[in-house]
């Protein structure tokens, strides 16, 4: 399980030095930094294992679910990137403004999400907006795999509500479509492991 905060503006994980105490004071600290993310958060936090058992019911596929806290006044909560699994995120706590773009690689597979590991996509590579909305406690929305988004918090995109004024807290829960299909180039990429040589 992982529990780090990311630097919004490239979403890379910025490192905690050891023996340092995880106080609330910290945590604000941070998060006013970045926003903290909590992954496998159904192996770690009892609460969250029924919705990871709902939507294992409902799609037989394996499901992972991470957590992301964000400081109301964050401009960027995730800079603009694709994810390789489709998604459903509910928000819990506070607001979060969600901007949806149409992909960038069409169905990416291993290797092919974008706007991680360093790489940045540009404003001038995304189409027009789909999706510009912010979510409050309650609400949720449906990303397929590689669409393009970006948020921030919903006080930072002009929200004013009490909702606004609250750390934003929301459940990522990411259905892993295409790491369950057999295609070639997953067939590939097994050859590659096999001898020893695996994609960089």
């Amino acid at each position: 399980n992982g529990f780090f905060p990311s630097e919004p503006e490239t979403f890379e994980p910025v490192r905690i030095r050891r023996g340092k105490r995880l106080t609330k004071e910290a945590i604000y600290e941070r998060l006013a930094n970045g926003t903290m993310v909590m992954n496998d958060a159904g192996a770690t936090f009892p609460a969250v294992t029924p919705l990871v058992h709902a939507f294992l019911d409902a799609f037989q596929l394996p499901i992972g679910v991470n957590v992301y806290v964000t400081h109301p006044t964050r401009t960027v909560s995730v800079p603009m990137h694709t994810d390789r699994q489709d998604v459903v995120v509910v928000q819990t706590s506070g607001t979060k403004h969600w901007l949806v773009y149409p992909p960038v690689v069409e169905m990416p597979g291993e290797h092919q999400e974008r706007g991680k590991s360093g790489d940045v996509i540009a404003p001038d590579e995304v189409g027009p907006v789909l999706i510009n909305a912010t979510l409050h406690p309650g609400d949720a929305i449906y990303v397929p795999r590689g669409f393009v988004h970006a948020t921030s918090s919903g006080k930072s995109a002009g929200g004013t509500s009490a909702d606004d004024e609250e750390v934003s807290v929301s459940l990522t829960v990411g259905i892993q479509t295409e790491s369950m299909s057999l295609t070639w180039d997953k067939v590939l990429l097994c050859g590659l492991f096999l001898q020893g040589d695996p994609p960089t």
